[in-house]
Formats: C-alpha cells, sequence, structure tokens
C-alpha cells in the first residue's frame, strides 16, 4: 500500500518559473532576456500547466534560428548583388562574383595559371 500524498510534478516543474498571460508578453520578455544575456531565450507554452514561459532554446531551436548565408564573390568575398544573381538565374547559372571587374580578374588570373602550366622548363 502506498501511503502520503500524490504531488503533480508539473506544480514542482513550474513553481519557479514566471507564468505569462500570453504568448506575445512571454516573446517580448524572452527577447529582452535573449539581448541581455547575449543567448538564445524563446517563449514557449508550457504542456504541463498551460501558462507561458521562457526558456533557453535547445540546440534543434538554435539552429532554426540561425541564418544561413550565402557564400560571396569568389574574388573578393563581397556580397553578391540581387540582380546579378537574378541574371544568372535567367541563364539557368549561378552567380559566382560581384561584378564585372571580379569576373573579369578572376579570368586573367586563370588564364596566367594556364599560360604558366603550359611552360615547359628547359
Amino acid at each position: 500500500m502506498i501511503r502520503g500524498e500524490w504531488q503533480n510534478p508539473a506544480l514542482t516543474r513550474c513553481d519557479s518559473k514566471l507564468a505569462f498571460r500570453s504568448l506575445n508578453q512571454a516573446a517580448i520578455q524572452a527577447e529582452r532576456a535573449s539581448s541581455r544575456t547575449g543567448e538564445l531565450i524563446i517563449a514557449y507554452t508550457c504542456f504541463d500547466c498551460g501558462a507561458f514561459h521562457i526558456g533557453h532554446a535547445d540546440l534543434s531551436q538554435q539552429l532554426a534560428h540561425t541564418v544561413s548565408v550565402e557564400p560571396g564573390c569568389r574574388e573578393c568575398n563581397l556580397p553578391i548583388p540581387e540582380a546579378k544573381k537574378r541574371r544568372a538565374r535567367a541563364c539557368s547559372a549561378k552567380a559566382i562574383y560581384c561584378s564585372d571587374r571580379c569576373q573579369k580578374v578572376a579570368e586573367r588570373k586563370r588564364r596566367a595559371q594556364r599560360q604558366m602550366a603550359s611552360v615547359t622548363p628547359q
């Protein structure tokens, strides 16, 4: 026979956490906490008590919040302008240089490398 009083584990898990009335209020507080700590803190709905809490994000949530960065120009590493990307897509190609100037500089380098490779030592 079990003696004692059953205690809801949800109550002990949520006792120390602040509960917000709406997800919007929790999101505002999470954003403030994130800017204060420099860590990703998110707002979420608690499955135990139904309230809205804030807390540190787990790895999957952190990965979902990271912004994928497109590679820059192969020559100068600057971002490739959107207009250049559109023109390349129209030709079923991928833009790898940010400007015509960078493309010409890269062509000259490749040409010089080919000439150096074709010269046989005597």
